[in-house]
């Protein structure tokens, strides 16, 4: 009898939510949601509770046999800091890192898309008291509902972003695309409102701030919730705003910070007119994403690696000259892709080089962000600032790690400093712009370079720096040109040969080629030459063999570990190399695989270098350790995650 009636009540659930999930149903719901007319219906829609479920019903609407669930980890503090994933059967569907949710509230994950709608074919694959629910609608809360509606996110068919500005007569358009929150956030989709930009500021502009609310936490808005790809439909909604105020593209402005930066930069693909500002973008997708709090939900994304990275249109940008500020840190590896570090000569390029964790840049140069922003909205020339500061002094301080500078502005009216202001030192390289930010001492009138925001030759070319520029966040920009400094810094040879860094290229070839990467913040430029054999095409792994010379090349037939392989690449890393784990992990990356073989036969990798490869995260390690100087050798230990 309890099946019976179990079974009954799951076929009136079924039919009951086949109804309130119709295509009727659905439209009514997203005009209810859409249209500005029916602000008064939907408040008292929200006002009596049900405004989560309305939002549901105007969600998107997902195929047939595809469906939004929501996980709830019970006494989540029993399992904080584990890892973990949701099984549907045997295929993975949703994965993470536990973190403690927002005070008084459950432990969730929100619209996890999966194809089942009965909780009873999930599983966590850690001992936990878990519950899964399911529906049709996309989950929300009453805090995503309230956060919505305080900053004007409005849903336009399955697109949602809020206006701002001048919404009747804008001359320009500025566009914002947002960057990551806490995962277990009760707001899981937030944009880029930019508070500091105020309504007198956007006097002449129109301001569209994207919200990527897609899956648990976005798509870096590459598809929807049924995978669909989106950058046609944002493309379509930017261009129609364009269009139907008569606003020229290079009026346009697109700009993000960390995720949002990249989205930014795939967005701008189809404005080559328009101006790019990105605030430490992601680059490389996978390789970014490859990490614990990712690996089990966005890095298995398919549109991840099918669509252009980033760093792939970056390039083609810098090769079109395009108008571009770029924010970054060389604290960053991961977000910069050994792209920016390396990037000179580019017409149109603007770095910003600012020392601090990813986190730190965005707060660290928000003046200097700020005065880029509202100048564009002021329509004001970048080039436009005349010498209003005096300074009396600069003094060099170089050594074999780079240059450092201390310069000594003028007694008269020093200008204030602390976290409201940038100073920064302005140089070129070649026709790329570069400027440093750099530190306030105690004494206003004296600014000089931290230890990591000294100056390194051939990347940031010491001896071009001309000028002091000091930024406000209210976008007042005062300039200082620079006396003779003492004593006289000679000038250098780019660290690269070309106007970009090369990229990682593993197509098997005859020739050896060359890749650069910036190991650590000041480090030495380490330069491999690799060469690359192709192995079996439906081969599972990549033999990384590090050797003395680039003469020493490994075949498909030089040894057991090559069997099998998809890839043998032969590296010859610089005398005491760094960053051998981060080409390795590159290189997974590039060829797509799980499993490398690396097998070390030079003394120029240090036991430091190969500690870090043992504990790399991500692909599994097998490694063999035949250096001539190792003592005890190592075979086949395999460090998996």
């Amino acid at each position: 009898m309890n099946t019976v009636t179990t079974y009954l009540r799951r076929g009136l659930r079924t039919r009951a939510r086949a109804i309130a999930y119709s295509s009727r149903s659905r439209d009514i719901a997203r005009r209810l949601v859409e249209d500005p007319a029916a602000h008064r219906i939907r408040t008292m829609i929200e006002n009596t509770g049900h405004g989560a479920k309305l939002h549901r019903l105007a969600s998107q609407q997902l195929p047939d046999g595809t469906y939004f669930a929501k996980l709830t980890i019970h006494h989540w503090k029993k399992h904080q800091n584990s890892s973990f994933r949701l099984l549907e059967g045997d295929r993975v569907v949703y994965g993470n890192r536990i973190e403690p949710p927002a005070r008084g509230f459950d432990l969730e994950y929100r619209n996890i898309i999966v194809t089942s709608d009965d909780p009873s074919d999930f599983r966590l694959d850690i001992d936990a008291e878990y519950s899964v629910m399911i529906g049709r609608g996309a989950f929300t809360t009453a805090q995503q509902v309230r956060y919505d509606e305080k900053y004007g996110v409005q849903q336009h068919g399955d697109l949602h972003y809020s206006l701002r500005g001048n919404l009747k007569s804008p001359r320009r358009v500025l566009v914002t695309f947002p960057g990551f929150g806490p995962s277990t956030s009760r707001v899981s989709y937030a944009v880029s409102y930019l508070k500091a930009i105020t309504d007198a500021d956007l006097s002449d502009t129109l301001m569209i701030c994207f919200q990527d609310r897609y899956m648990v936490a976005g798509t870096y808005m590459l598809v929807d919730n049924a995978g669909q790809p989106l950058r046609a439909r944002v493309h379509a909604a930017i261009a129609h705003i364009l269009q139907e105020h008569g606003i020229p593209e290079r009026e346009l402005m697109l700009f993000g910070a960390s995720k949002g930066g990249s989205i930014a930069t795939s967005c701008a693909q189809g404005f080559p007119e328009a101006r790019l500002l990105v605030v430490v973008p992601q680059m490389n997708l996978p390789y970014y994403l490859d990490k614990p709090f990712f690996r089990d939900n966005l890095y298995r994304l398919p549109a991840l690696r099918s669509d252009p990275q980033p760093v792939d249109l970056m390039r083609q940008y810098f090769s079109e000259g395009r108008r571009i500020d770029y924010f970054y840190t060389d604290r960053d590896e991961q977000s910069n892709y050994s792209l920016i570090e390396f990037a000179q000569d580019v017409p149109g390029l603007t770095k910003y080089r600012v020392d601090g964790k990813h986190a730190d840049v965005a707060k660290k140069a928000l003046p200097t962000i700020l005065t880029v922003l509202k100048r564009f909205l002021r329509g004001t020339s970048a080039d436009a600032v005349p010498q209003t500061v005096e300074c009396d002094q600069v003094t060099a301080f170089p050594d074999d790690a780079g240059t450092g500078f201390q310069l000594r502005l003028g007694n008269d009216t020093p200008p204030a400093s602390g976290a409201t202001q940038n100073a920064l030192l302005a140089g070129a390289l070649g026709r790329t712009a570069f400027y440093q930010v750099i530190s306030h001492h105690t004494y206003p009138f004296i600014k000089y370079t931290a230890p990591l925001e000294r100056l390194l030759p051939g990347l940031h070319s010491p001896a071009s720096i001309h000028s002091l520029l000091l930024t406000t966040s209210h976008a007042e920009v005062e300039r200082a040109v620079l006396p003779a400094i003492e004593p006289r810094i000679a000038p250098d040879e780019p660290a690269c040969p070309d106007a970009l860094c090369t990229e990682l290229d593993l197509s098997p070839g005859p020739e050896p080629r060359t890749y650069s990467l910036l190991a650590a913040p000041n480090a030495p430029v380490s330069t491999f030459v690799y060469e690359v054999d192709a192995g079996r095409p439906d081969g599972d792994a990549v033999v990384l063999v590090f050797t003395g010379s680039s003469s020493d090349r490994w075949g498909p037939e030089e040894s057991p570990e090559t069997d099998g392989a998809r890839l043998i690449v032969t590296v010859a890393p610089p005398a005491d190399a760094r960053g051998a784990a981060l080409l390795a992990h590159r290189i997974a990356i590039t060829a797509g695989v799980e499993r490398l073989h690396v097998i070390a036969t030079t003394a120029a990798l240090s036991d430091a270098e190969l500690t870090a490869l043992r504990r790399l995260y991500g692909p599994d390690i097998i490694w063999h350790d035949r250096r001539p100087a190792a003592s005890v050798p190592v075979a086949a230990l395999a460090e998996s995650r």
